[in-house]
């Protein structure tokens, strides 16, 4: 039962972050299209790229972890551990790009668009 739940949780959640990393990827590609190049808009394109990168590489150690977990792997040197302070990694550079590269009047504009 316990390994059932597991292998559920998993796979919505990776479902989950495939759909964001698909969405971020769709922002960035609008992003070439709409806006000229200006110092706000490179601003707003590192920030949605570095999201992207994150949410990507946070992906491929969330998955990499789970293979660790079901015994795929067996080296010594790719461990649990590692692949978890990849996720850390990953999702600690998400929120500084989301949080302090985006600028403060997207945000604003994307909460009045909800």
């Amino acid at each position: 039962m316990h390994h059932l739940m597991f292998s559920i949780v998993s796979i919505l959640l990776g479902i989950a972050f495939i759909y964001l990393a698909r969405t971020e990827i769709k922002n960035i590609k609008h992003l070439q299209r709409a806006y000229q190049v200006t110092c706000h808009s490179r601003r707003i394109f590192l920030g949605r790229s570095l999201m992207a990168i994150a949410v990507i590489g946070f992906l491929a150690s969330f998955v990499l972890n789970i293979l660790i977990y079901m015994q795929f792997f067996q080296f010594h040197v790719l461990t649990g551990n590692n692949t978890a302070m990849a996720s850390f990694l990953f999702i600690t550079i998400y929120l500084i790009a989301k949080f302090i590269l985006l600028p403060k009047h997207l945000k604003l504009e994307n909460a009045k668009n909800i």
